[in-house]
């Protein structure tokens, strides 16, 4: 088995393009292992160059599928969030068009990194809210309503959010939800529309 630090160096720029997605498959199955996973995230440069691998489309399932399963360990989700490049990488693949995996990789890693210290980020990030709320609609569902919530509960966010949810046609869409989802999605709808009243 190729050793960790060999792994990640595969992944630096300058690597062919098959080399670095697999080294990112192989990172993410690795990162099933909690063990492996928190050495995967203690390695430098392993989740910096997995997040600019998003940008790279014949890498960008396998890279963000790595990092989805390196999100679900709260050191590693921490790396994720303090690296500046993450949201602005992961929130292009919100959008519509995108693969359905590799969409619901970046919301999944979306919701495990945003926290209120960068849920102001998010929301700055030109077409997020509008795709959050396409996502409103699908098995993302649940996902896209959980975000919101914690974009609008950062106080700076909740006016301007607002009239972006808006215009985007979302209120119906969440007073829906509120009435009918899942009942934890529900009180994440009805909160979010208590926050915007």
């Amino acid at each position: 088995m190729t050793p960790l630090p060999r792994l990640v160096e595969m992944l630096a720029q300058g690597s062919s393009e098959a080399t670095q997605n697999e080294a990112a498959a192989a990172l993410g199955d690795l990162a099933r292992n909690p063990d492996q996973s928190a050495q995967i995230g203690a390695a430098p440069d392993a989740i910096p160059r997995l997040v600019t691998l998003l940008e790279i489309e014949g890498v960008r399932f396998s890279a963000s599928s790595a990092l989805c399963r390196l999100a679900l360990d709260p050191f590693n989700a921490e790396r994720i969030e303090e690296f500046a490049d993450s949201i602005p990488r992961l929130v292009p693949l919100l959008a519509t068009g995108t693969p359905f995996a590799v969409q619901l990789n970046a919301i999944m890693i979306l919701c495990a990194v945003v926290s209120p210290m960068t849920a102001g980020r998010l929301a700055a990030s030109v077409g997020a809210i509008p795709a959050l709320v396409k996502l409103l609609y699908g098995s993302t569902q649940m996902y896209a309503v959980g975000l919101l919530l914690v974009i609008v509960e950062t106080g700076e966010n909740a006016d301007r959010v607002g009239v972006e949810l808006a215009a985007a046609g979302a209120m119906p869409i969440l007073a829906a939800i509120r009435e009918a989802g899942l009942p934890h999605v529900k009180r994440f709808a009805a909160a979010i529309l208590t926050h915007l009243m």
